[in-house]
């Protein structure tokens, strides 16, 4: 009980209708985890080395830490951005802000692998080592037999 006298329940929502509602946002969450999940699984051991393989030799340094820059610059300010549309009441102009700026990312990327050298966009396949002293029996044969 406070001070006046009220009885308010400090806890969990209590309708149905508020339970729905924080089913509804933690079901939200957790796919929109998933999502950034299953890019970043792809993003993380790719962008460095293709940042490597397109920078010349001189200006490595410098890309690299241009990618990172933008990295930092982009989970500083996009929450701040997101808030201030969604507040806003931009909610729709959100999404269809990051799905242009995807589509955009795609066209970006089919243009300039036009532009890549020959050696820059080949895959280069690791090869087993063929069997030598290493996987090798010993000379007498395997030993307890």
């Amino acid at each position: 009980m406070t001070a006046e006298g009220s009885t308010e329940r400090v806890g969990p929502p209590v309708t149905a209708g508020e339970r729905e509602m924080l089913r509804a946002f933690l079901d939200y969450h957790r796919s929109t985890l998933a999502v950034f999940g299953f890019g970043e699984t792809f993003l993380a051991p790719t962008a460095s080395p293709l940042v490597n393989s397109l920078a010349d030799d001189r200006a490595r340094g410098r890309a690299n830490a241009l990618v990172g820059m933008a990295y930092l610059v982009a989970f500083v300010a996009s929450p701040a951005i997101c808030t201030g549309m969604i507040a806003a009441g931009l909610a729709a102009a959100w999404i269809g802000l990051l799905c242009g700026r995807c589509l955009g990312a795609v066209l970006l990327g089919l243009r300039l692998g036009r532009l890549l050298q020959p050696h820059q966009g080949r895959l280069q396949v690791a090869r087993c080592p063929q069997p030598g002293p290493l996987f090798a029996e010993p000379a007498g044969g395997r030993a307890g037999r």
